[in-house]
């Protein structure tokens, strides 16, 4: 069954939950699943461990780029190689997910996050570090796409908003979390600790998640083996997108029209377009493209990709403002990042929660306008800008993300048919981790090329010892075009938000007199 007739199955179905008889992850009782919240908690700590990582890291990005001698580029590279790889392996993992069972991948991602983050702080170098960072980022997609699909079928459509708002409060108090412990460990012991800290949280996640899942709730569908996984689209669609991500963010270092990045953008878009003909014509694809025949699922996704364009830049460029430019240490650039999370922690339950009485459209339009807003803001920094400031326009921005973040990927999940949860997560979390990669390369190509282009080094970490301030002002330029890009961008993301309709709510199973749901023939409720 492909993405558009399923959601006018659920629709049909007076349970809202597909067609599988079979009492698997595809079968849900009418009220959801009735220990919900007992898998809501096996699965969060790996979420909250995951987005700590991408926080904490952030946060001693300067650190570590200052110890092992690295200028910008280079460092931003620690960021871009994670969500590199979480996004060239989203749909493979997301497919293998709802092939062999959601707490099994689920598991095996704890303990692969776990195992890189040992690999990162063992390092010596750049290289190993990269290579370390890879195996840490594969848990971190398996972690990602079981946490939504798991979200998608432990609650009903009536409840899902409340579901993936609990999950984006997790991630939020993941990113609280994850700056104030790394700013404090790498002030402290040096960053090699913020990765032992991850590694220690990824070991605990795995065990939560053995004690509190139920294997047979959260087990394939029947009928479905490793041997039919679609390899070839697993392949393809890795290979795509890590080329075009790659000309993404080599293009402004190398030249936009050298013939490797053309190169790279021209094989990356054959090998896209050649993936979509294949997910097309093959029985059981890595991803079901006729999804996006579902226009609240296409204006959802686009409104995705367009708002982490504008959101991602906030995190990626500050710390390095806040550490190099007013010269704060990590502790309390941490510290100063940490109203982001919060605020994103705080509205994105209020928003997935009201979104399932109220819609989705309303939450989206409202939180969009805040990151457009705050980052308009942040394109006026100077060198005495003051934490006053700069901390209440941060809470803006996390609330406006946590005001749109939940009721879209709701939206975007209510369209997905239950056998393919994970497949469809993974797109929502590809999509996510694309607008992110998008404004991380849009920010380091911007303020790079200025400071470059005013006689300087991208070096951030020599800042402090310009004895002009030139290359201060190099870098605030550059960050003031740095923001004001992802600000238009965020204003196709409004308009992408207006076209957004919330789907029709399923109506309730009916019930016998006695209050419990009746039967058909067949024995399905």
């Amino acid at each position: 069954m492909h993405g558009l007739a399923a959601t006018r199955d659920i629709r049909a179905d007076p349970r809202g939950q597909g067609h599988t008889p079979n009492m698997t992850a595809d079968t849900v009782p009418p009220g959801g699943y009735p220990r919900k919240w007992t898998a809501f908690a096996g699965m969060a700590a790996g979420q909250f461990i995951s987005v700590a990582d991408m926080s904490a890291v952030g946060v001693a990005l300067p650190t570590l780029a200052g110890d092992l001698d690295l200028p910008l580029p280079l460092a931003s590279w620690v960021a871009l190689t994670a969500t590199l790889t979480i996004s060239a392996v989203l749909l493979p993992t997301g497919g293998l997910s709802d092939v062999l069972g959601r707490k099994r991948t689920f598991v095996a991602g704890t303990v692969l996050f776990a195992l890189g983050a040992i690999g990162c702080a063992a390092a010596p170098g750049l290289l190993l570090l990269l290579l370390a960072r890879v195996v840490q980022s594969v848990g971190s997609a398996i972690i990602s796409i079981n946490g939504f699909s798991i979200v998608a079928v432990a609650f009903p459509p009536g409840e899902r908003g409340k579901g993936v708002g609990a999950l984006t409060t997790t991630v939020g108090l993941g990113g609280i979390t994850g700056p104030v412990a790394g700013g404090a460990l790498a002030g402290a012991f040096g960053w090699r600790s913020v990765f032992l800290m991850l590694a220690a949280g990824g070991a605990v996640s795995a065990l939560l998640a053995l004690l509190l899942l139920e294997s047979r709730r959260f087990a394939p569908e029947r009928g479905r083996s490793i041997r039919g996984f679609d390899w070839t689209g697993a392949f393809v669609s890795a290979a795509a997108l890590t080329l075009l991500i790659l000309a993404m963010n080599s293009g402004a270092r190398m030249g936009w029209t050298s013939p490797l990045i053309l190169s790279a953008w021209i094989a990356g878009a054959c090998l896209f377009a050649a993936f979509v003909l294949w997910e097309l014509r093959t029985r059981r694809p890595t991803l079901d493209v006729r999804m996006f025949l579902d226009a609240g699922f296409r204006w959802a996704s686009i409104t995705r990709y367009t708002g982490f364009i504008a959101q991602g830049t906030v995190r990626f460029l500050m710390p390095f403002y806040l550490q190099d430019v007013l010269e704060y240490p990590p502790g309390r650039v941490g510290l100063a990042m940490l109203p982001v999370s919060l605020g994103m922690a705080v509205f994105s339950s209020v928003s997935g929660r009201l979104s399932d009485r109220f819609g989705v459209r309303p939450f989206m339009i409202a939180g969009l306008a805040m990151v457009v807003a705050s980052s308009a803001v942040f394109s006026t920094l100077g060198r005495q800008s003051s934490l006053y400031l700069i901390m209440p326009v941060l809470f803006l921005n996390g609330s406006g993300l946590g005001l749109w973040d939940a009721p879209n990927a709701a939206r975007a999940i209510s369209a997905v048919r239950t056998s393919a949860y994970s497949s469809g997560s993974a797109v929502v979390n590809l999509v996510r981790n694309a607008g992110n990669a998008t404004s991380v390369a849009l920010a380091s190509a911007v303020v790079s090329g200025v400071v470059l282009a005013r006689g300087f080094e991208p070096d951030l970490s020599l800042i402090p010892d310009e004895p002009t301030g030139g290359m201060a002002r190099a870098f605030l330029a550059g960050a003031r075009y740095a923001y004001l890009i992802p600000a238009a961008v965020g204003l196709i993301a409004l308009l992408a938000a207006l076209k957004t309709r919330t789907p029709q709510t399923p109506p309730p199973a009916p019930r016998s007199p006695a209050g419990r749901p009746t039967r058909t023939p067949s024995g399905r409720e």
